[in-house]
């Protein structure tokens, strides 16, 4: 019992650095990603993005982002879904 609420601890703790960095939406611990709300998040994380074409999908909140923006930093990967005009924003400004 005692290591399960170290590990609880340690979780929310981790949660809670994050949340200080970036507007996480989700944080999945167990494959250490991230996902934060926009490209603003993402650009607080160091290193270069790299956006990649999505499949499709049949779920309904993934049908309207056909990108996703990752960073790899450390051992987690931070990303964010984008729309067709969020990524042709993106390729405009480079």
């Amino acid at each position: 019992m005692e290591k399960a609420l170290e590990i609880i601890d340690a979780i929310k703790a981790a949660r809670q650095k994050t949340l200080e960095l970036v507007r996480a939406l989700s944080i999945d611990v167990i494959s250490m990603k991230v996902h934060v709300f926009c490209m603003e998040d993402l650009e607080q994380i160091p290193g270069d993005y790299r956006v990649t074409k999505l499949r499709n999908s049949s779920s309904s909140f993934t049908c309207d982002f056909e990108y996703e923006a990752t960073k790899i930093f450390g051992d987690v990967t931070f990303y964010c879904l984008l729309k067709l005009e969020q990524y042709e924003a993106l390729r405009k400004a480079i």
